[in-house]
């Protein structure tokens, strides 16, 4: 059973912090967040080596996505995907709220039941999913909220009932992205009985195997502190983020348009000159299914940044959401899958 916690404050110089410690079989390979998925430039998560996914993410728009199970549903299942690619699926949107969409319209039931939580500086998400139907989600209102098998601050869970009021108290003192003491003393505190551990002592092959502390300030910068095994014992190190995170401002030339792959963003200039031209609608979505192709799932999920990043001004975020109700209405290959861009 993992734990989120999740502080929103809205109007904040760092408006979103999380807590997260991971609880796994000590057996299971992974390795430490890293740029392990070229097909997604700007992720960086850990690696689970078995299924080959992550348990936690943050893409270079400074979308957070992390994935837990539910109550009775650890580990892997006959004729179930892995729940770790969830978390790379939402990571290819350019938004909290954009991954929330582009995850809640899968099929649920090709899963085991999960829960999930999406942040940005924007605020966070919370996502159900039962394995069945579609995952429902919601947003977290201000405050600070925790996450594990259950729904959030479930009153049922001995751990939250334990930790929450603690965590409350500690956020009440507004720590700041470096300073997280009061947070560390809570999640590395190993006392209490098995299901009220925040930090789980090794049972039965299984605990807490490794935490992490994230920031997102309100300018688009982020941190994040990561430690390689037990909070109680490993030290937490910063994460290379790589590139400085991206801001999202609209009608900017540079930032996402210049780390696009030559065939895309080639594609992406040949959609803009159609903008300005009225009554083409059939060449615009017909370059925009050309860009898929080439990009394969890059180009799904970059070619809203390369369009709106290719045009003028505000008309950038406009033309993009008419393009992909253009590709909506042709029934365009991996609709679902792309991301809002933001430029």
């Amino acid at each position: 059973m993992c734990t989120v916690v999740v502080l929103f404050r809205p109007g904040h110089a760092t408006p979103v912090m999380l807590a997260a410690n991971r609880d796994e079989m000590l057996a299971r390979a992974w390795d430490p967040p890293g740029a392990y998925w070229p097909e997604q430039p700007g992720v960086v998560a850990g690696r689970d080596r078995s299924g080959g996914g992550t348990w936690m993410g943050m893409n270079r728009a400074g979308v957070v996505a992390a994935v837990l199970n539910r109550q009775g549903s650890l580990g892997p299942a006959p004729g179930k995907r892995s729940r770790g690619e969830l978390p790379l699926l939402a990571l290819r949107c350019g938004s909290a709220a954009e991954a929330a969409q582009a995850i809640t319209r899968l099929d649920a039931g090709a899963w085991r039941s999960f829960n999930m939580v999406l942040a940005d500086r924007e605020g966070a998400i919370f996502v159900r999913g039962l394995g069945h139907g579609h995952a429902v989600a919601e947003a977290l209102p201000a405050g600070l909220h925790m996450v594990t098998s259950r729904d959030p601050n479930s009153a049922h869970s001995p751990r939250v009932a334990r930790h929450l009021p603690r965590l409350r108290e500690a956020a009440a003192a507004a720590p700041d992205a470096d300073g997280w003491a009061a947070w560390h003393a809570i999640i590395a505190d190993r006392e209490g009985a098995a299901g009220e551990q925040m930090n789980v002592v090794p049972r039965g092959g299984f605990g807490t195997v490794c935490s992490s502390l994230v920031a997102l300030r309100a300018d688009g910068g982020a941190s994040w502190l990561f430690a390689a095994g037990a909070p109680h014992d490993a030290a937490f190190e910063a994460v290379a983020l790589g590139r400085k995170i991206y801001r999202g401002r609209r009608g900017a030339r540079g930032g996402v348009w210049s780390l696009l792959p030559g065939p895309v963003r080639c594609v992406a200039k040949q959609i803009r000159f159609y903008h300005e031209e009225e009554g083409r609608k059939a060449e615009i979505a017909e370059k925009a299914r050309m860009a898929l192709r080439v990009g394969g799932g890059h180009g799904r999920a970059w070619v809203g940044c390369c369009v709106a990043a290719g045009a003028r001004g505000g008309s950038g975020w406009d033309q993009w959401l008419h393009l992909r109700n253009l590709l909506v209405d042709a029934g365009g290959e991996g609709v679902a899958d792309l991301g809002h861009g933001q430029a």
